[in-house]
């Protein structure tokens, strides 16, 4: 698949052309900028001029038309134009009937936007409990996306140097490792086929009020007797998984049932436990990509 990108931020200088009043013989102009629409479909010129002038007038053709043959335009943004390749020139009236040689040209490109591989749009992030969620929805105006890439940082990070996630067909993404206390900056591509990479989509940020994906084990964890049951509790650290047990000092992790929840405050019961008997409330996190931490262990006395 050919890549078609967005072609011009560029500097254009149309140099120096002379007028028939002495006052005016030399007109310095600049192009400053050629740029485009989100879909490729319309171009606005950027236009200085360090001479005086009256009156401007632009033309433009299709590539290699011979000035002077072309379609006059005077609002510095042509729209509607047919997919292709284009000359523009500008010239400036001087003084009365007097006006400056026509620039050297300005070729500009108008882009099939079914072709162009734009970033995702109207991307958000919301706090889902254990997970921060990091959303968007793809471009419908041009090619759909294989991949997305995704990078993220702290706020105010450059490009180039922030994690970087390559995800499938997905529309969010929940596996940011996040700090408590830190605001972060999120961006995202379209990949379009191979190599073809959109544009970086505008910056999403936000806060982290609390750890995210982190894999760090539960805290305010509690077992204690009561009666002849056995009650736990404990707090999810910024994770989503966890494992725990009830075991005697001789057993084995795995003797007994492993029980998992995704509760990030949890607590219940051990029923039928032998008062005389110490046993071993132990618990751990479940990480985002599947490891695990080491067991916290609470000691119950009999």
């Amino acid at each position: 698949m050919n890549r078609i990108a967005f072609l011009f931020s560029l500097i254009l200088i149309f140099g120096v052309y002379s007028c028939k009043k002495t006052e005016c013989k030399t007109l310095d102009t600049n192009i400053f900028g050629v740029t485009y629409s989100e879909d490729g479909k319309d171009v606005y010129f950027g236009f200085t001029g360090s001479t005086s002038y009256s009156d401007i007038e632009l033309e433009y053709g299709t590539s290699g038309y011979t000035v002077g043959n072309g379609t006059k335009f005077t609002s510095f943004a042509l729209g509607g134009l047919a997919e292709g390749t284009y000359d523009a020139y500008v010239r400036l009236q001087c003084d009365g009937d007097t006006w400056s040689d026509w620039s050297e040209k300005v070729p500009f490109t108008i882009l099939d936007s079914t072709q162009v591989c734009f970033p995702p749009t109207s991307i958000y992030t919301v706090d889902l409990g254990c997970e921060a969620k990091f959303g968007w929805y793809p471009n419908s105006k041009g090619l759909s996306a294989d991949y997305y890439r995704i990078e993220y940082g702290p706020t105010g990070f450059a490009l180039g140097t922030g994690t970087v996630e390559i995800i499938a067909h997905e529309i969010e993404f929940t596996d940011a490792v996040l700090v408590e206390g830190q605001a972060y900056d999120f961006y995202i591509q379209s990949n379009c086929g191979a190599s073809d990479w959109s544009a970086y989509s505008e910056v999403e940020s936000f806060y982290a009020a609390k750890n995210y994906n982190r894999c760090f084990v539960p805290k305010n964890v509690d077992a204690y007797r009561n009666g002849n049951y056995i009650s736990y509790s404990f707090t999810s650290d910024g994770d989503c998984s966890f494992e725990y047990t009830l075991l005697t000092p001789s057993q084995n992790v795995g003797d007994e049932t492993i029980y998992t929840t995704s509760n990030q405050t949890h607590s219940g019961q051990f029923t039928n436990v032998n008062s005389f008997s110490t046993y071993n409330f132990m618990v751990r996190t479940v990480c985002k990509d599947g490891s695990k931490t080491g067991w916290f262990t609470k000691v119950v006395l009999p």
